[in-house]
């Protein structure tokens, strides 16, 4: 993932069909977002207007992801609140390009065991825990 205008437009090209027709509607996937190493926004395909931004303060999956070169999943906080993530190595002809990530709204985990038991979930987050990502805390997005 280079950081040229030319790689870009073929990334792009390739996913912004795939993510519209299929992964947003069929599978609730609410983020499409590739990233350089160590953790540099490269292209947000929900949100293509962002990019180029810092995530090494507050998005410590990318930067496991990218420092192993294995794929990292759990649930953090971001930008666009507490989702599960699922960030993969990318490579193109041996070469290490940096990261992909596939991420959805936590509800949407939760809404699935609460509709078929029943039974209503809550998920919490230390105020710590908001403390150590100011961007979050400031509204700044």
């Amino acid at each position: 993932m280079h950081s040229s205008k030319e790689t870009g437009k073929k990334l792009k090209r390739h996913v912004d069909e795939l993510y519209n027709s299929r992964l947003k509607h069929f599978y609730s996937i609410e983020q499409f977002h590739f990233h350089t190493p160590p953790a540099k926004s490269f292209y947000r395909v929900h949100a293509p207007s962002k990019y180029d931004d810092d995530l090494s303060l507050f998005r410590k999956t990318v930067l496991l992801a990218n420092r192993d070169k294995n794929m990292v999943t759990g649930l953090e906080l971001g930008r666009a609140g507490l989702g599960l993530r699922v960030v993969k190595p990318v490579w193109y002809n041996y070469d290490y390009l940096g990261t992909v990530e596939l991420g959805g709204n936590i509800e949407n985990l939760l809404s699935t065991p609460a509709n078929s038991t029943g039974v209503e979930y809550a998920v919490g987050i230390f105020i710590r825990s908001l403390k150590k990502i100011p961007i979050l805390l400031s509204g700044s997005q």
